[in-house]
């Protein structure tokens, strides 16, 4: 994009790495961005037509420079961040806030201590439509921290200095810009579309080069502007031997220790380098995602060619065993299964362990074809979703279920469950 009416933008110009770093409204004023080499911004000034405001970034500290001096404004913690103002003494006060978060990251929730009251306060509610607009007219009372004699108090505030809200991203609305900095990218939660293109946009070529977290952001995030994710996604890309354990609140824990939050970094079903195309996702070794005495679950992920090329092997291999068991004479008469078990059902056939073996193996066959009937199931169910351009389809997670346990003088049951990565449908499961 080099020009927006809407926002009364006349130009944008882009640097080598298609960042921009200057945007002229006109004659009302500009924004200018600094970047580092790899493409971090590490200043923005905004320019009004009589004062010029820099805002400077350094890893994770942002400071607020007028024509008067340079001040830290705030630095982020583990659970938020802390907010830095001086008292009547010019003395520097930090104050803690604390965000609550939701499984995409977003702030939905600010609040801290009231210096006067010593009670906790809310500082800012955020509730959001899910392309990231946030919801007005409503919950729209802000504070923040601010300089008072003699000490500082939380102030209503119509431009706080803390801007960090969807995704956890900053949120940029000088001189009505109203863009999120993702890093890579800039994004218009109004339109839900990026300003710039996709720099990762040859792993995508399915769908538009400037679409947010695949149309679906509801269960996709996009952490840096330049590919999607998901929770699953970031499993599947676990060294084999992996163990994820559920939380039961909305967390993973690694048996390295480290946590994951489902449908965050790490909840797309896959990321756009792994679905938009035919060959993506990529094939993975199978990462074992829980464990415990009685049972194992491991999660393989498979690409549209790989899981045509499963279905077809497991098909095939189903159809020659309940031939050859059908077709298997172990009787005189050269009698296969199915007349032996009519000769059974007819009482004609006495009880021995020979007919025992053979009602077992009359068993073994029909759970045979009942697993063939439930794979089929499975492959009509993939066909139907991708039934537009079936051989570009996106792939699918098969999840296998095994006892650990032998189960009434078995190996123990197993269960195949299969779900299409792009949709995060379920496709079926075969036992």
């Amino acid at each position: 994009m080099t020009a927006d009416n809407n926002k009364g933008i006349t130009n944008i110009s882009y640097n080598h790495l298609n960042l921009p770093i200057k945007i002229t409204f006109g004659t009302t004023g500009s924004i200018e961005y600094l970047y580092n080499a790899t493409g971090q911004k590490v200043s923005k000034m905004v320019n009004n037509g009589s004062i010029g405001i820099v805002t400077d970034y350094l890893d994770g500290y942002q400071y607020l420079k007028d024509a008067s001096e340079v001040e830290l404004t705030f630095f982020p913690h583990a659970e938020g961040y802390v907010k830095h103002t001086k008292d009547s003494n010019n003395n520097s006060r930090y104050d803690y806030v604390f965000n609550y978060t939701d499984h995409l990251g977003n702030v939905r929730l600010s609040y801290s201590k009231d210096p006067i009251t010593e009670l906790l306060t809310v500082l800012e509610e955020n509730n959001y439509y899910p392309y990231g607009l946030k919801h007005k007219n409503y919950n729209i009372a802000k504070k923040q921290y601010e300089m008072s004699n003699p000490n500082p108090e939380l102030v209503p505030c119509n431009n706080c200095d803390y801007k960090y809200r969807y995704n956890g991203q900053e949120w940029q609305d000088e001189l009505g810009l109203n863009f999120y900095d993702y890093g890579a990218r800039n994004y218009d939660p109004a339109i839900g579309r990026w300003m710039n293109i996709d720099p990762l946009a040859e792993l995508g070529r399915r769908l538009s080069p400037y679409n947010y977290a695949m149309n679906n952001p509801v269960y996709f995030i996009d952490p840096d502007g330049m590919l999607s994710q998901s929770f699953l996604d970031k499993i599947s890309k676990s060294a084999s031997g992996t163990v994820w354990t559920n939380n039961d609140d909305g967390t993973f824990t690694s048996n390295d220790g480290e946590i994951i939050f489902e449908g965050s970094n790490g909840g797309n079903g896959g990321n756009e380098e792994n679905e938009e195309n035919g060959e993506k996702p990529k094939k993975t070794t199978s990462v074992v995602v829980e464990t415990s005495k009685y049972s194992t679950k491991t999660l393989t992920t498979f690409t549209h060619a790989d899981f045509i090329e499963y279905y077809i092997k497991e098909k095939k291999s189903l159809e020659n065993i309940i031939e050859n068991l059908d077709n298997l004479a172990i009787l005189g008469g050269g009698k296969g299964i199915i007349e032996m078990l009519k000769d059974l059902l007819k009482g004609e056939v006495k009880y021995s362990w020979v007919t025992l073996a053979m009602i077992d193996v009359i068993a073994t066959s029909q759970d045979l074809k009942n697993r063939l009937e439930k794979l089929n199931d499975v492959k009509d169910a993939y066909d139907r979703l991708h039934k537009s351009n079936p051989t570009t389809g996106y792939g699918v997670y098969m999840i296998y279920v095994r006892a650990n346990i032998p189960v009434s003088g078995g190996t123990g049951v197993q269960m195949h469950n299969f779900v299409d990565i792009y949709s995060g449908k379920p496709l079926g499961i075969v036992d």
